[in-house]
């Protein structure tokens, strides 16, 4: 089955940002934060029923090193 991944705008906006505050520390730790952000998005693409379940069909999984989520819908 294949699965369609959607970000919305304010995700887009907020994972945008947060590079951006990284980038002034480190250009090595955004990239980091990016790389980290895009393995969390392919980890729920191939196994979405993994990860913890938080509301009815919403669920999530935590970035690692970084204080962020990704929130989704199944």
């Amino acid at each position: 089955m294949a699965y369609k991944t959607v970000l919305l705008a304010e995700a887009k906006e907020e994972i945008t940002e947060a590079a951006e505050f990284y980038h002034q520390v480190s250009p090595k730790l955004s990239a980091d934060l990016l790389l980290k952000f895009y393995e969390t998005l392919n980890s729920i693409v191939k196994a979405p029923l993994r990860n913890r379940l938080i509301r009815r069909k919403y669920r999530k999984l935590n970035l690692r090193r970084f204080p962020y989520k990704v929130v989704y819908a199944w």
